[in-house]
């Protein structure tokens, strides 16, 4: 591996881990767009399948460790989704044959459409969520 592949590598694990860190989403949503941007693969495939490997649960283990300190943690809740993630995202990988990348593409659109129209209703409404902990928030 080259020194430049070796940066561009480590800056996506700092974007992601970060993003993933702060926000509690997987930073593995920013793992496909990133891979692709940085040409370290200019296969999508191949960019998923390399976020597959990237996704296991020791990866997060500090991050995990701070929140379970601050009582921010569900464990059961969490053992048992990821038990069910595993599963059906080992259904998953039999369907990337039948599916063309600008459908992949489209189905990416769709979830994080999904996903920021959410997060924008919420900062709105506070509809979701609380926070107990009363942190001041920068952005007022």
């Amino acid at each position: 591996m080259n020194l430049k592949l070796l940066f561009l590598n480590t800056l996506v694990g700092i974007i992601s881990g970060l993003v993933s860190g702060v926000s509690g989403e997987p930073g593995f949503a920013l793992l496909l767009p990133l891979l692709l941007i940085f040409h370290i693969t200019d296969n999508y495939k191949v960019a998923i399948g390399t976020i597959l490997i990237c996704a296991v649960a020791p990866l997060s283990l500090f991050s995990i460790t701070q929140y379970y300190k601050n009582n921010l943690v569900m464990i059961y809740t969490g053992l048992y989704i990821s038990f069910i993630f595993i599963i059906f995202n080992y259904f998953g990988s039999f369907l990337i044959n039948y599916i063309s990348v600008i459908n992949i593409e489209y189905i990416s659109i769709a979830i994080y459409f999904f996903v920021g129209l959410f997060f924008l209703f919420n900062s709105y409404t506070k509809l979701y969520g609380n926070d107990r902990h009363k942190v001041k928030n920068i952005f007022s």
